[in-house]
C-alpha cells in the first residue's frame, strides 16, 4: 500500500502530461500532500485504537478503502475527482500506518530496528515495483486498465494482513484521553517529535519530484521515467541495512546521522546540475538515507516509550507530521518552477529542513543518551574500584527513593 503512495511521483508526472495537462506542478503536488496530511492526521486515533483493540478491524477497513480509492482513480476525469480519490486513499493509509509500525515493538526488543526495517522494506519494494508496473502498463493497456489492475493487485497483497497482523498484548480497558498528556512532559519525546516534523516536512518531496530532477540534469528519457523506482531501490536497501546497523551500534546514533547526511547529499548532488551518472547516484543515496528514516523513526520512538503506549505515542508523533507534510511538497514544487524547472532552490529548502532536524534538534536525545551512557560507565568504574559513595550522594539517593515511593 505504502509502495503505491511513494510511487505518486510517477502518477503525478503522468497526470501533468495527460489528464491534467492544464494544471501546474503545484496543483498536482496537492494530491500527494493532502493524502499524506490525512494519513498522518488520524494516526493519533488509530494508534490508540491499536493499543486497545488490536489491528484486525483497522487492516480490513484499510484494505477495502484502498481498493475503492484506486478504482476511483481509474475512472476519474476532473481535478476534483482525482483529489477525492487521493483523499480516500489517505484515509485508508491512516488506518494502517501507525499499527504496522507499532506492532513490531510488541514482538521485538533487541532486534527491533531490524524488524521494523524489514516491515517498512515491504513498502520500499512496492515503491520500486509500482513505478515500473505503471510505466509499462500505461503504454500497453492504457491508464484505466492499469489502475484497475493495480487496485486488484493492491487488494490481494493487503488482505493477508487481516489475519497475520496481531498484537502480543491482550485487549485492555481504554486509558483516559488525559493519558495522552503524559508523553508531552517527557523532554526527549517532545524534541523527538519536533525533529521528526522538520525532517518529515520534506522527506517525500524528492520522491514526488524525482522525474523533474532527472529532467533538469538532462538525463535521457528512458532513464528518467524510472526515476522514482531508482530512488526507491535505494530506499529499500537503506531500510534493511541501516535498521540492522541500528541494532548493533545504537538506534539513536544512526537515527541522529540521517538528517545531516541527507542534507549533504542534497547540497552536493541535487543543488547543482551534475549530469546523468551523478544524478542517479543522488537518487540512490538519498533514497538509502531517507528510507532508513522510515525504519528508524518508530524504532527510536519505541526506545523512549512504554510498550503499552507504543501505538499511542507513535500515533501522536505521526499526527504531528500532518501539517508540515502538507506544505512541504507544495513549496518544493513551487520552488522547482521558480528555478526554471531545476532543483536548485528546492534542494536548499529540503536540505535545510533535513540538516535542522538531524544536526540540531535530534542532537538533544542523542546527547541525553550519551550522557546516560557516560554516567553508567562512571558508575561501573566506581564499583570496580570499590569507591564508597559520599554522605551527600547517599542522601540524594534516599531523597529520590522517597520521591519515587510517593509517586
Amino acid at each position: 500500500m505504502f509502495g503505491l503512495m511513494t510511487a505518486n511521483g510517477q502518477l503525478q508526472a503522468h497526470y501533468l502530461v495527460n489528464q491534467l495537462s492544464d494544471h501546474s506542478k503545484s496543483d498536482i503536488a496537492w494530491f500527494g500532500s493532502i493524502q499524506t496530511l490525512i494519513e498522518f492526521s488520524f494516526a493519533i486515533f488509530t494508534g490508540r485504537y491499536f493499543d486497545i483493540h488490536g489491528a484486525k478491524l483497522l487492516v480490513s477497513s484499510a484494505t477495502v478503502l484502498a481498493f475503492v480509492s484506486v478504482i476511483g482513480l481509474a475512472f476519474a476525469h476532473e481535478y476534483y475527482q482525482f483529489l477525492l480519490s487521493f483523499i480516500l486513499f489517505g484515509f485508508a493509509a491512516s488506518l494502517i500506518y501507525a499499527p504496522s509500525a507499532a506492532v513490531a515493538s510488541h514482538w521485538f526488543d533487541k532486534r527491533r530496528g531490524l524488524a521494523i526495517g524489514c516491515i517498512v522494506a515491504g513498502s520500499g519494494l512496492g515503491g520500486v515495483l509500482y513505478p515500473i508496473i505503471l510505466e509499462q502498463l500505461f503504454r500497453q493497456i492504457g491508464y484505466r486498465n492499469t489502475m484497475l489492475f493495480v487496485g486488484g493487485l493492491n487488494f490481494c497483497l493487503m488482505a493477508p494482513g487481516i489475519w497475520w497482523m496481531k498484537t502480543r498484548l491482550p485487549p485492555r480497558a481504554p486509558p483516559k484521553w488525559s493519558a495522552m498528556k503524559a508523553p508531552w512532559k517527557d523532554i526527549r519525546y517532545v524534541v523527538h517529535v519536533i525533529g521528526a516534523a522538520l525532517f518529515g516536512m520534506n522527506v517525500l518531496s524528492p520522491y514526488f519530484t524525482a522525474i523533474y530532477y532527472m529532467d533538469s540534469n538532462n538525463v535521457p528519457k528512458y532513464i528518467s521515467e524510472y526515476a522514482v523506482a531508482i530512488a526507491l531501490s535505494g530506499s529499500l536497501v537503506g531500510r534493511c541495512i541501516l535498521g540492522w546497523m541500528a541494532d548493533i551500534v545504537g538506534v539513536w546514533k544512526v537515527f541522529g546521522a540521517v538528517g545531516p547526511v541527507s542534507g549533504i547529499i542534497l547540497f552536493a548532488l541535487w543543488l547543482p546540475i551534475v549530469g546523468t551518472a551523478p544524478a542517479i547516484v543522488g537518487l540512490i543515496t538519498y533514497g538509502m538515507i531517507s528510507g532508513s528514516w522510515f525504519a528508524l523513526l518508530p524504532a527510536a520512538t519505541a526506545t523512549i516509550s512504554p510498550v503499552h503506549e507504543a501505538g499511542m505515542r507513535f500515533g501522536m508523533l505521526v499526527s504531528a507530521l500532518a501539517v508540515p507534510s502538507l506544505v512541504g511538497p507544495v513549496i518544493t514544487s513551487a520552488l522547482i518552477e521558480k528555478g526554471n524547472n531545476t532543483f536548485k532552490w528546492a534542494a536548499v529548502w529540503v536540505g535545510l529542513c533535513s540538516m535542522l532536524a538531524g544536526a540540531v534538534v535530534n542532537s538533544v536525545p542523542l546527547m541525553t543518551w550519551w550522557r546516560k551512557r557516560m554516567a553508567d560507565k562512571e558508575s561501573e568504574t566506581d564499583t570496580e574500584l570499590g569507591t564508597v559513595p559520599s554522605t551527600v550522594e547517599k542522601s540524594r539517593d534516599v531523597t529520590k527513593e522517597r520521591a519515587g515511593e510517593q509517586q
